[in-house]
């Protein structure tokens, strides 16, 4: 069962690998693009907004997107098909409606202080909060898609779709030499593509969801995947203001044309990330079975596999990055050149940050959220305040400093009580023991 799951990850992966390492490179040709297309200033009103729409997205999912790799891959093992059913559409329905306050929170903010903020900003920015529904049900759908076991077709809508349809709208501006290109018009392509995503998102799931569902009942357990979805909820509000705190921070206090270059060095950086975000998109709803079974060796077999896959896939990337920096930012523009030493700085804290492996998946799927939301709360108030100490004393370097810093003790303070709690430890260092004593 252990090498069976273990063959599945590495393919699944392997498989979402590819898919991810296409999407990077097409949303790095995105960005390119882009920054040709609007200018370093209307782009640096993208990278603001776009900012924004990603952290509210969150917000707006509510941790249904976590609890549904973890809940539906449960019930579809255990063959509870009432609850299967059940849990699909009361997911569904919180996401609408959190995202629906989540958009018009944003909007009532963006009138409030249109002045301070700026007319492009603030359009571009009520653009974001239009389009902020249909992202936050665009990653329930995915990972409504990853608890079914479907994590190829998962990676699909939001990984190829959306940034290949935004690649050929840019494409089309830049060919046809269309000008005076905005920020908020760049934010209705986002907004016309996610609608896209969201539909071939919508449709996968009708196809792949089990037929047991047509002609069974539905059951409720409103309050028990509210009590997990809240504190994961939590968890990824206080995980993305870590990676976009830096930004926002940059923004205000610095200015918004340096917050696009760190932007982009940010993007850049996360291409370190994409082998870690391969593995996680296969191993949640394999590690929700194994847990549900009681099997914890063959979890431990898991998650060892995992790390050693995860830092191959980073240490590779990191490595071109450091040797490459100028190169790949003055793509961009020579503008964004001023990003090299955060650029270098970010690449390093991705790959500590894959040395850890998927701890939080692990943590997430095995009913450990409250010492999650412990620790990422603390680290959250950390981080700011080194954003807030560092950025106006050493500009994004310290805003990279600040990121690294915080990714890399709080997924080590998660190691320890990993190993401590459940006898596992995800880390690439446990790979290695268990090759040695073998």
């Amino acid at each position: 069962m252990a090498h069976q799951s273990v063959s599945q990850l590495l393919r699944g992966s392997l498989a979402t690998l590819i898919i991810n390492g296409i999407s990077a490179l097409s949303v790095f040709g995105l960005q390119l693009l882009l920054a040709r297309l609007l200018g370093h200033d209307n782009y640096s009103d993208y990278a603001y907004a776009f900012t924004a729409l990603t952290l509210l997205s969150v917000f707006g999912v509510v941790g249904m997107d976590v609890a549904a790799q973890r809940f539906i891959s449960s019930y579809q093992s255990l063959s509870e098909w009432a609850l299967l059913k059940g849990f699909l559409k009361r997911s569904i329905q919180l996401t609408i409606f959190a995202s629906v306050i989540a958009a018009l929170s944003l909007t009532a903010a963006v009138i409030a202080f249109r002045q301070p903020i700026g007319e492009k900003l603030s359009d571009t920015i009520l653009i974001a909060g239009l389009t902020l529904p249909f992202s936050s049900l665009l990653l329930l759908g995915v990972s409504i898609l990853r608890g079914l076991k479907k994590p190829i077709i998962a990676s699909v809508p939001r990984l190829i779709v959306r940034p290949m349809c935004l690649i050929i709208v840019v494409g089309l501006a830049l060919i046809n030499n269309v000008r005076g290109v905005t920020g908020s018009v760049a934010m209705l392509f986002e907004l016309g593509v996610t609608l896209v995503a969201l539909t071939v998102a919508i449709l996968s799931i009708t196809k792949y969801v089990p037929g047991q569902l047509q002609s069974t009942g539905m059951e409720f357990l409103t309050k028990r995947w509210i009590s997990v979805s809240i504190p994961l909820f939590s968890i990824g509000c206080f995980q993305l203001i870590i990676r976009s705190a830096d930004i926002l921070i940059i923004g205000y206090s610095l200015e918004t044309k340096l917050a696009g270059s760190y932007y982009a060095a940010s993007r850049v950086a996360q291409l370190a990330a994409f082998g870690l975000m391969a593995i996680n998109g296969v191993l949640p709803a394999l590690i929700a079975g194994h847990f549900a079974k009681e099997e914890r060796s063959h979890l431990q077999e898991l998650v060892s596999y995992a790390a050693i896959a995860t830092f191959v896939f980073s240490f590779f990337t990191t490595v071109i990055i450091l040797l490459f920096d100028r190169q790949i930012l003055v793509l961009f523009g020579v503008e964004f050149t001023e990003a090299a030493p955060a650029l270098r700085i970010l690449a390093v804290g991705q790959l500590i940050n894959a040395m850890t492996g998927s701890v939080s998946v692990l943590l997430a799927m095995t009913g450990h959220q409250r010492i999650m939301l412990m620790v990422m709360s603390v680290a959250m108030i950390c981080h700011l305040l080194m954003c807030a100490i560092l950025i106006p004393q050493f500009g994004i370097i310290g805003g990279a400093i600040a990121t690294s810093i915080t990714v890399a003790a709080a997924n080590i303070v998660l190691v320890t009580y990993c190993i401590e709690a459940l006898s596992i430890d995800p880390s690439l260092f446990r790979f290695f023991k268990s090759q040695s004593s073998s």
